[in-house]
């Protein structure tokens, strides 16, 4: 018999719960204000000027390769 690999549990806090439903009562779902917030704290932790949110990591690789 195989013993399945136990998977971890998300640390989802009641702050990550609270900030969703606050995006699900606006009108702009992808594209508004907590993607510009995002982008500047990316690009102050990455001491850069600039950083572009995207939908996921996989979408990220063409980014990282344009010059």
């Amino acid at each position: 018999m195989s013993v399945p690999i136990p998977l971890s549990q998300p640390d989802i806090t009641q702050r990550e719960i609270d900030a969703v439903v606050d995006v699900l009562h606006t009108p702009t779902l992808s594209i508004g204000p907590r993607i510009e917030e995002f982008e500047q704290a990316c690009a102050k932790i990455a001491g850069r000027r600039y950083a572009i949110g995207v939908s996921s990591g996989t979408a990220g690789l063409p980014v990282l390769l344009t010059k």
